[in-house]
């Protein structure tokens, strides 16, 4: 049972001889003094209990905003991580194609050499070519000039002159000779059949 404010201006004590009844005042303030204590008491308990709900409020909003902070960084890390990996991106898209352009430039210089290098190689070719050709040229026309300049003398030179005429002679009768014996035979082989 509690007691309000009223009811204790408003209590009365019976009177004695000599004032108040001792007991009742003292059972009074006893009641009063209960009262009050289990206030307090009960005042106390809720100040610990808010105290502790606040201790535990403002722990878990600590923990929270060290959550928050941890998320941030987090937050923060990870941003920076994905700039560090774009740019590395970046960096290594431009260096292949760096690289990619240094190495068809090289490839187009090696193959403009090749090709030079070819073209003076097949020019080299051309050029020996046409030389040995006109070499053979000279050379078949200074062999004939020269056999015709044999020949020339040979028929000029009457001793050869007179060995071709007496050895053609001598060929003409051999052939002549070889012949008869097939013309006779073909003769004496025409005269059976008639």
């Amino acid at each position: 049972m509690s007691i309000s404010i009223p009811q204790i201006r408003d209590k009365e004590f019976s009177t004695k001889a000599f004032g108040y009844s001792k007991r009742e005042v003292r059972e009074f303030l006893e009641f009063v003094a209960n009262e009050i204590y289990q206030e307090r008491t009960h005042q106390n308990e809720f100040k610990e209990k808010e105290t502790k709900e606040k201790e535990f409020i403002s722990h878990k909003a600590t923990e929270a905003v060290k959550g928050v902070e941890e998320l941030k960084r987090r937050e923060e890390l990870i941003q920076k991580t994905l700039l560090f990996a774009e740019n590395a991106k970046a960096e290594m898209i431009s260096n292949a194609r760096k690289e990619a352009e240094n190495i068809i430039r090289e490839a187009e210089i090696k193959a403009k050499k090749t090709i030079n290098e070819a073209r003076h190689f097949l020019n080299q070719l051309d050029y020996q070519y046409l030389r040995l050709k006109e070499e053979k040229r000279m050379f078949l026309l200074q062999t004939a000039a020269q056999f015709k300049t044999y020949l020339d003398r040979i028929e000029k030179d009457p001793a050869i002159a007179r060995l071709n005429e007496t050895s053609v002679q001598a060929e003409m009768k051999k052939i002549k000779a070889d012949n008869k014996p097939q013309e006779e035979e073909k003769g004496e082989g025409s005269t059976t059949k008639g």
